[in-house]
């Protein structure tokens, strides 16, 4: 029987830290803690545990989670409000408002303090401002699981928008106790990769260190910037900005996520990328190819839209109908075009390791993607710099023109 905790320690980096097993343990003889990047994998306590084996039966690295196959794609966004303060097209938060107003419980992340992104239930319009926009750091779903199992046992119709291996892990957690979870609907964001939170951390107390102010919010495209442009800003309690860069204007943070250096390394195998997905809709950022079909609509804040399932097709027809968001069909050839994820997980990057040898020595995040990305870092800055001069040459030479 000791093979059953055996199994559930030997995971080991493969793990997605979903805590699934932590949830359904009855002797909770499961806690995670924390490895020296601020990773969080899961220990069993043999003196509480009784190897009944059910973290085993709800793992989805060690089950195999029924998938659904894309069909449709589409380009779409909501109303001009939420499509503006987005990340990409408002379409999660339509979807929070159409399932609060038609009786679904709702369940998604927002940031809390101390900049956690944690999933709650969605119970108010307060909830879904503070839903908007990425979340580019681990969100824990922990309170999740009894909350979804408890409403669907009372046959209450719930709504859940979340990263590919949490809805694997949900599903697992759902169909180990009920036969038949219909009344589940699943809204999967395409992910690149999840950072350990200790990073994030790290880097908002250098950026306090910097401007000798603390930071109250973080925002990882502000609205302000145009979302589409990646801008990580920082406010004070008064809302008064602090702080904003840019991958381009050499963010570490931004240069560590955007570039594969800094993410769980079970986000470099991950199991969930491709055709075949976990989600009912599967949603991201739409992206223009010049050489597709012409478009009818302006071509920022927009999301990519996947049906994977006759549920999905018929709830986004629901959505459509009802007013909530406009849609245009797209060919799929497009979005194979451009989404890499379609294909095959985030590549490892090569600068990984040194980053991590770094980190290991200094706990000194902004120091170690420095040193560890040195010439990336001068590349984007120089490509940056360049990019702008020459606008600002275009513009002198128009502006001479004109006189």
């Amino acid at each position: 029987m000791k093979g059953i905790k055996t199994m559930l320690n030997n995971i080991g980096e493969a793990c997605t830290a979903c805590r699934a097993c932590e949830q359904i343990c009855p002797n909770s003889a499961i806690i995670f803690e924390k490895d020296e990047y601020g990773n969080i994998y899961p220990q069993v306590l043999e003196d509480k545990c009784t190897w009944c084996g059910l973290c085993n039966s709800v793992c989805h690295v060690q089950n195999t989670v029924s998938l659904h196959t894309i069909t449709k794609y589409y380009a779409g966004f909501s109303n001009d409000e939420d499509r503006k303060n987005s990340a990409s097209g408002g379409i999660c938060a339509a979807i929070y408002q159409m399932g609060l107003k038609e009786g679904y419980k709702v369940f998604g992340v927002i940031q809390e303090e101390n900049f956690q992104a944690k999933y709650i239930e969605i119970r108010s319009s307060l909830d879904i401002v503070n839903s908007r926009n990425s979340k580019y750091t681990y969100s824990d779903m922990r309170d999740c699981f009894y909350a979804v199992l408890k409403y669907l046992k009372q046959n209450e119709k719930v709504i859940f928008i979340g990263l590919p291996c949490q809805l694997a892990a949900l599903k697992c957690h759902v169909n180990r106790i009920l036969s038949n979870s219909k009344k589940l609907f699943l809204v999967e964001l395409m992910c690149h990769g999840i950072a350990s939170h200790q990073y994030l951390l790290d880097h908002m107390r250098q950026i306090e260190k910097r401007t000798r102010k603390q930071a109250k919010t973080i925002s990882f495209r502000d609205p302000a910037y145009g979302t589409e442009k990646h801008i990580i800003s920082c406010r004070d309690e008064r809302k008064k900005l602090i702080y904003h860069s840019s991958e381009k204007q050499g963010d570490e943070y931004q240069i560590g996520y955007h570039n594969g250096v800094i993410y769980r390394e079970n986000c470099y195998s991950c199991r969930y990328t491709g055709m075949h997905r976990n989600g009912d809709l599967l949603l991201a950022d739409w992206y223009r190819d010049r050489s597709a079909p012409e478009i009818k609509f302006q071509d920022h804040s927009v999301n990519s839209i996947f049906v994977c399932s006759d549920s999905g097709e018929a709830f986004l027809e629901h959505l459509v109908k009802n007013g909530y968001i406009q849609v245009f069909e797209r060919p799929l050839s497009e979005a194979l075009k451009i989404q890499r994820t379609l294909h095959k997980p985030t590549e490892r990057s090569p600068l990984r390791d040194q980053f991590l040898s770094i980190y290991k020595e200094t706990k000194d995040f902004d120091k170690s993607i420095r040193r560890a990305c040195r010439g990336l870092i001068r590349k984007k800055k120089i490509n940056h710099y360049l990019k702008v001069s020459y606008i600002k040459c275009i513009a002198v030479k128009l502006f001479n023109l004109g006189e």
